[in-house]
């Protein structure tokens, strides 16, 4: 399961990497994974969905 999380994180970090700095796509991507990992679809959610990830355990 843990493999389809790292196209969706990477797909993440480069749509963020676009406009922020390396620093910040990488606390984004590293929040993606364990919200990707609780389902074996594509992600769904929203970057709020992230950013409340990023809240709450970073």
């Amino acid at each position: 399961m843990r493999a389809l999380a790292v196209p969706c994180t990477f797909a993440g970090y480069i749509n963020e990497r676009l406009t922020a700095d390396i620093p910040t796509v990488l606390r984004s991507a590293t929040a993606l994974v364990p919200l990707k990992m609780e389902t074996p679809v594509p992600f769904t959610g929203t970057w709020a969905d992230v950013e409340a990830c990023l809240k709450e355990f970073y």
